[in-house]
């Protein structure tokens, strides 16, 4: 493994280790409830803010089964997004692709994903521009040729779906299975 998870999300987000993480000082880690349209898979999304919001900002994503759908309805055990930073796979993105994965920690919640503030440059929800198309075309053909055949993506440890999760996750019988609890 390349990255090593954190015991926890608040070891991960000690001032101490937040500053060795990011290569900056931080004194101060407080955080807050984040509210987006995006991402209704369940997860919580927090904001992590720092020296009393006048340092940088992260994001912190808490996933895990027991409130997270596609992680379920995907058999999602390992939580695929931490095992692809694990086993360096993110490391791996070609150009203009950036996870923006800081750390990751695992503890009795789930999982924890400490990542960069992108909120800046999310696009809305508004029908993409010809340039913004070619752009995310031209970026997936690029992962895709990355990736293409490369045998670390067959290894079990990394957890990642099969086809017929992918078919499945967002079909009608999913949607009444999440809906009846």
């Amino acid at each position: 493994m390349k990255h090593s998870l954190f015991p926890t999300a608040e070891a991960m987000l000690l001032p101490d280790t937040l500053s060795k993480l990011v290569g900056r000082e931080i004194t101060a880690v407080s955080l807050q409830p984040l509210t987006t349209e995006y991402g209704r898979s369940g997860s919580r999304i927090l904001i992590v803010n720092t020296n009393q919001n006048t340092g940088p900002r992260f994001i912190l994503k808490r996933v895990s089964l027991a409130w997270d759908w596609l992680m379920r309805h995907t058999e999602d055990t390992l939580c695929r997004s931490v095992t692809l930073w694990q086993y360096g796979l993110f490391d791996q993105m070609p150009a203009p692709i950036y996870p923006g994965v800081i750390a990751c920690a695992h503890d009795d919640e789930g999982w924890a994903i400490l990542m960069d503030d992108f909120s800046s440059i999310i696009l809305p929800f508004t029908p993409f521009t010809q340039a913004q198309s070619h752009f995310f075309l031209e970026a997936m053909a690029a992962m895709h040729t990355q990736f293409w055949q490369n045998p670390a993506l067959k290894a079990p440890t990394l957890g990642l779906c099969k086809l017929h999760h992918l078919y499945a996750m967002f079909a009608p019988r999913t949607a009444r299975t999440e809906m009846a609890g």
